[in-house]
Parts: C-alpha cells; sequence; structure tokens
C-alpha cells in the first residue's frame, strides 16, 4: 500500500485586543512562548502542516 502524506491548512479570523499578547501552544502544553509582531485588532491565521499522518501510517 502507497503511503500518502497529507497536507493539513487551518485558517482562522480572531480579533487581538489591545494591550494583549499572541501565544502559541504546542498540543498537551509542551511548549509555546509569544508570537511577536502580531498586531491588535483584526488578524487572520494561516497554519499550515505536511505528514502529520506518517507516523499513524508507519
Amino acid at each position: 500500500m502507497e503511503k500518502v502524506l497529507l497536507d493539513h491548512v487551518v485558517e482562522v479570523s480572531f480579533v487581538l485586543p489591545e494591550a494583549r499578547e499572541m501565544r502559541w501552544i504546542s498540543w498537551a502544553s509542551e511548549s509555546g512562548g509569544p508570537l511577536n509582531g502580531v498586531p491588535s485588532g483584526n488578524n487572520r491565521l494561516r497554519l499550515s502542516a505536511k505528514g502529520r499522518d506518517q507516523r499513524r501510517n508507519d
């Protein structure tokens, strides 16, 4: 059976209030930190990952 690696893309719109900091966090809170440079107000975030199914298919 041929292994197929899928691309995953998620896009979300959000509002970052004044004086708030945008942060990222990994699954299960293993790591995280600030996302510097994200301005307050209306924003759109796009995330993509490739090969997330690889381990499941091994």
